[in-house]
């Protein structure tokens, strides 16, 4: 288990803090601070380290810009990614001069923000994900497996995640489908699915998830601490089927993913994600 990282949110308007900040302390690899000024996060950063702010770009008396002038000084290693509902070519070309390392215009999305801060700290800290940094390469007989799995479910298409959400491996057919998106919320909602389980004095860890779509249902496996399989198929799939060759396959290539499988097999989770992550997925077949 890594250290956790420590992220102050910055924003004057305490309904997105107390989201931003819900969102991002529910995943057990974060610990959230929050200040509703730009002199209050001076204070915070002056008395305590982070690893990234997360900052409003149009706060009063001190805005974002002038804020992340004032880390780089204070904090130079600590990383700034900028809010703002007045995103213009002017404003973009600002931040670029001043450094920051991440954008995001308002309103977003629960995946992007997450899939945003997710980026900024495994670039810029070495072995955060062990396969987006190359440290653990899958065996290339994984992929026949996961084609096998297509076959012998249906299913239109399946993923293999890193369990920060980067895709590993990609089988099948992903045209209109936002497959970035996809592994974000997923990984997102294993973190916090586990975060409930250690809330409620449960040391296991959630092993699968069921999620039905409009269009596709999304059946998603966890195979170890670091890996995610997820597959997505239609109505002409049955949900049984889905879930027995998954649970085969994982089985199959855990040796070949070049991490110790830990996870214990008497706790499994097949339910509903929550309403926010839900909607997220919904927002993706539309």
């Amino acid at each position: 288990m890594y250290p956790r990282k420590r992220l102050l949110i910055v924003d004057d308007e305490a309904y997105l803090i107390e989201i931003l900040s819900t969102i991002l302390d529910s995943i057990d690899k974060y610990i959230v601070d929050t200040a509703d000024s730009g002199e209050k996060a001076l204070e915070k950063i002056e008395n305590e380290v982070y690893e990234l702010v997360v900052t409003d770009y149009g706060m009063p008396k001190m805005n974002g810009l002038a804020l992340t002038q004032r880390i780089h000084e204070i904090s130079p290693d600590t990383r700034v990614i900028m809010m703002t509902s007045h995103d213009s070519n002017e404003l973009q070309e600002a931040l670029k001069n001043i450094g920051f390392d991440g954008y995001v215009a308002k309103p977003f999305s629960i995946e992007h923000i997450y899939s945003i801060v997710e980026d900024v700290l495994n670039y810029t800290q070495e072995g955060a994900d062990m396969y987006r940094t190359g440290e653990c390469v899958p065996a290339p007989s994984v992929a026949m497996f996961l084609r096998n799995l297509r076959i012998d479910t249906g299913a239109r298409s399946i993923l293999l995640l890193s369990d920060s959400g980067y895709l590993i491996e990609i089988i099948g057919d992903t045209e209109g489908l936002n497959t970035s998106s996809i592994g974000a919320l997923v990984a997102a909602n294993f973190l916090a699915t586990a975060e409930i389980a250690r809330l409620l004095g449960d040391a296991s860890v959630f092993k699968a998830s069921y999620q039905e779509g409009p269009d596709y249902n999304i059946y998603a496996y966890r195979i170890n601490r670091e890996t995610l399989m997820v597959v997505i198929f239609g109505a002409e799939s049955k949900g049984g089927l889905v879930r027995y060759y998954t649970k085969k396959t994982a089985d199959k290539i855990a040796p070949l993913l070049g991490v110790q499988d830990d996870i214990p097999e008497d706790f499994t989770m097949e339910g509903d994600i929550d309403s926010a992550v839900e909607h997220e997925f919904d927002q993706l077949w539309s």
